[in-house]
């Protein structure tokens, strides 16, 4: 279903009459590892006004074991239209390895991130994470447990906001047979879950859910937004009624927004975030209740 909409998404990202044609279509791409997998695409923004663009860094799941940033070129050139510079990076996945190896691999994503995306237009000050499904954990992990980027000397406030979409913020993968053998590695397991990692400085969290996810339950986003508000920190979720677990993330190409407002509801909440103090983060989750 992803290829089927990247390839129309390609034909016509941008809507109103603009079309993105030939060469235009192709991300840079550029390794932050020796490994394969340790590769990412970059989109600059295509609509700039001469100062650095904010950055989205997207991080796609697939269960931990599989997923491909070209399947994600649709979302690239969606958010790139809009004047954001996006990452979207490759990291390495199971069973070629194990947590917390493609924790490592996000983390080294997101330094070459802040070292090198000034150099393709984009702001190292202002950067946006987000993530869906398995990639929304990731994110997670990533925006509320200092210790996943003090590894490579950055810090979770090197960003601006975090939307993550159908994430499994709460479950314990030690629990479910399909992720047991992925996490068993953990020598502590809360350490793997986003929820056990809540707290009031988190940067400001949108999180989006199908209603009816029958993959990841809706109250992985419910139970991480209690959390995160209840500990005096800025999240807000919203619960879609008419999509999928795949669907949530595919209605962010142009032929299918009417899917769902994942689109809109993400990009109003990270321009709104661009360099927010905290009392205008609050503000602006205030208009999405």
């Amino acid at each position: 279903m992803l290829g089927f909409i990247d390839a129309r998404a390609r034909r016509s990202v941008t809507g109103a009459g603009q079309t993105i044609k030939g060469e235009e279509e192709l991300p840079l791409s550029a390794q932050y590892g020796p490994h394969e997998r340790q590769g990412l695409d970059i989109y600059p923004a295509r609509s700039r006004s001469g100062e650095p663009a904010p950055v989205l860094v997207f991080i796609y799941g697939g269960g931990w074991d599989s997923g491909n940033r070209s399947l994600y070129r649709f979302l690239g050139q969606a958010y790139a239209a809009k004047g954001f510079t996006v990452v979207v990076p490759d990291y390495r996945i199971y069973p070629e390895v194990r947590y917390p190896d493609f924790m490592e691999d996000a983390a080294l994503a997101l330094k070459w991130v802040a070292e090198n995306i000034g150099d393709h237009g984009g702001d190292a000050q202002c950067v946006h994470l987000m993530g869906h499904s398995a990639g929304a954990h990731i994110g997670a992990l990533l925006a509320l447990d200092p210790s996943r980027l003090g590894a490579v000397d950055l810090s979770p406030t090197m960003f601006c906001s975090f939307t993550g979409i159908a994430g499994p913020y709460s479950f314990n993968p030690l629990e479910w047979d399909s992720t047991k053998h992925i996490f068993e590695t953990a020598a502590d397991i809360d350490k793997a879950r986003p929820i056990k990692h809540a707290h009031g400085s988190a940067p400001p969290m949108l999180l989006l859910h199908p209603v009816k996810d029958k993959t990841v339950y809706l109250e992985n986003s419910e139970n991480l937004c209690k959390a995160i508000t209840e500990a005096g920190g800025v999240a807000q979720h919203i619960a879609y009624p008419r999509v999928s677990h795949v669907s949530v993330i595919v209605s962010i190409a142009w032929p299918v927004r009417f899917l769902a407002p994942t689109f809109r509801d993400s990009l109003k909440f990270m321009r709104a975030n661009n360099n927010a103090s905290p009392a205008e983060a609050t503000a602006t989750l205030s208009a999405f209740a």
